[in-house]
């Protein structure tokens, strides 16, 4: 009885549920902070914007001047003033003239035959022109209050738009206690609606809150509940995909739903602005802001690499906290951390590396797993006579490479009939297995005396 209570034990809840406080104080540091980095960046947002359409509406005049005033000028050009600096040297620009040369024209009427010509260079002049106006006014205007507040209430309807598509999870536990009395312990996390297909939703959620459920309930923004079901799980992720029947729901109600879209997580740069929604307070329909401090397209993981970002707003991630941008699109899923944190940063898994994982759990599909971490060999590697592979940097304990045999140190060089030249190509080779299948893992091994040497090891994938 302790062993099965003990298995059924989670590190971060226990049997009573008791939500934690936010407190006057913690409210205001995340109001400000939020008030403060929106107000910056509207401020920034509609002074571009406004500076830019007063600066078209400038040059959309001068070029209707210009084509109004060119005939004219071309007709007055041969008796058009001449200043007293340029009266020495009259006759023989109008050698000059005679010759083909254009005279000097006022410059307002250059303008305006320039704003007229079809040419391609008088499309970048104008671009470059508006891009220096927009700078001008960015360094000398100073924006209203009004200005601010409109574009923070943008960003707000943003974040509700994002939040809409939250739904609250509660997973049930049943157990019994020293006196075979029954026992129910329900655990609460975020989900978000992924996908709405013909017969079911898809909710994403975190793993370990569903971890050992044996009831789902799903409840939408608007109150309505219903049974859920566990579609697939990744426990490496740390991401679950529950199934929603639709049946019974009905069809006002769907009509009303609509699923998260993935945004552009390839390209966020460090510095970019995000939204953290679902529980990142601890709490369902909570919501952070905070700014993106570092990205790693490719942070080694087991059996490859996976796109992370971070940033330094807490989030609580074992209860559903998910990454949008700046059009409420999702970008990530916060990742529980492997340990305890040094920095104080919060871990985010990119969508450019989940959105594959998500598709195959949405398959009903386990992600294969060995459980090997490596590097590629370098050429200063290969210069010390070690082989080209993938070099092992780490076997996880109760892996399948663990099982089979595989030691740190070792040196990938093939999978079944796939060669292994670098850690990309391992990657690949693994993920085109399927859960359960036997594979044939060949490394180079070294011996006592430094040599290398061929050997084969059979190898069960696991589920990731």
């Amino acid at each position: 009885m302790e062993e099965k209570q003990e298995n059924k034990k989670k590190s971060f809840i226990s049997e009573k549920i008791v939500g934690r406080d936010l407190t006057l104080r913690h409210a205001a540091k995340y109001l400000g902070l939020a008030v403060v980095c929106g107000l910056v960046f509207g401020i920034c947002g509609a002074v571009a914007f406004n500076s830019l359409g007063t600066h078209l509406q400038k040059r959309t005049e001068a070029m209707a001047l210009g084509n109004s005033q060119e005939p004219e000028s071309q007709s007055e050009s041969p008796e058009a003033p001449v200043s007293a600096e340029s009266q020495e040297g009259q006759e023989p620009a109008a050698a000059e003239g005679t010759a083909g040369a254009a005279p000097e024209e006022p410059a307002e009427t250059t303008a305006g035959n320039e704003a007229a010509s079809p040419e391609p260079s008088g499309e970048t002049d104008t671009a470059g022109s508006i891009q220096e106006a927009v700078r001008r006014e960015l360094e000398n205007r100073t924006p209203t209050p009004e200005e601010g507040r409109k574009l923070f209430a943008g960003l707000q309807e943003v974040v509700a738009e994002a939040d809409s598509r939250v739904v609250s999870v509660q997973a049930v536990e049943r157990d019994t206690s020293w006196f075979n009395d029954p026992i129910e312990t329900a655990y609460n996390a975020s989900g978000l609606i992924l996908s709405i297909r013909e017969q079911e939703i898809l909710i994403l959620t975190t793993e370990d809150a569903v971890r050992n459920a044996d009831n789902l309930r799903v409840t939408f923004a608007d109150g309505a509940e219903q049974e859920a079901y566990l579609k697939q799980s990744s426990r490496l992720d740390g991401v679950a995909l529950l199934s929603v029947p639709k049946e019974g729901l009905g069809s006002e109600f769907l009509s009303s739903l609509s699923p998260i879209a993935y945004g552009s997580a390839g390209t966020l740069q460090t510095g970019d602005l995000i939204f953290l929604i679902g529980s990142p307070l601890g709490t369902a329909h909570s919501v952070s802001m905070g700014l993106i401090g570092y990205v790693n397209e490719k942070e080694q993981t087991a059996d490859g690499t996976q796109a992370m970002f971070y940033t330094g707003v807490p989030a609580d991630a074992e209860k559903g906290t998910f990454a949008v941008d700046l059009k409420g699109e999702l970008i990530g899923v916060v990742r529980p951390a492997p340990g305890e944190s040094q920095t104080g940063s919060t871990g985010i898994i990119s969508t450019a590396y989940l959105r594959e994982v998500l598709r195959r759990l949405g398959e009903g599909k386990q992600i294969p797993y060995l459980g090997i971490r490596g590097r590629n060999v370098t050429p200063e590697m290969k210069f010390e006579d070690i082989p080209a592979g993938v070099y092992v940097t780490e076997v996880e304990q109760d892996s399948p490479a663990y099982g089979a045999g595989i030691k740190n140190g070792d040196i990938l060089i093939r999978l079944n009939d796939t060669e292994l030249s670098d850690l990309n190509a391992y990657e690949s080779a693994v993920r085109g297995l399927e859960t359960g299948d036997s594979a044939a893992l060949t490394v180079m091994r070294s011996s006592t005396n430094g040599e290398y040497g061929e050997l084969t090891f059979n190898i069960t994938a696991g589920a990731r």
